[in-house]
């Protein structure tokens, strides 16, 4: 996960706008009913922060296993081999309680 982050981290937009990376919409798992399409940072920041409290907190790491293992059923190749890198990385005892998430 540190090499993940640490390549998104080296990525720069040459100072465009973000989202999409040939414009337009963005698509994806935060952006799956408004489809926003950001102008400036400060539209992608103010978009977080109104959403921040949805989303934000701090749960146990088999609770982010289950649910990329709940939206797994969409996932692109990227999300699927993160998956997988996850439960091969967390172990069985954790695996077992992010089965248990999902069915409670």
């Amino acid at each position: 996960m540190n090499n993940v982050l640490r390549h998104f981290r080296s990525l720069h937009s040459n100072d465009g706008p973000p989202g999409s990376l040939g414009g337009g919409i963005s698509r994806g798992y935060f952006w799956e009913s408004d489809f926003p399409n950001f102008q400036t940072t400060e539209q992608l920041e103010d978009w977080i922060n109104k959403r921040a409290g949805e989303f934000s907190g701090y749960y146990p790491r088999c609770f982010e296993l289950a649910a990329m293992q709940m939206a797994n059923e969409h996932s692109t190749k990227f999300e699927s081999m993160l998956l997988e890198k996850m439960q091969k990385d967390l172990g069985a005892d954790e695996s077992e309680k992010a089965i248990y998430v999902i069915e409670a």
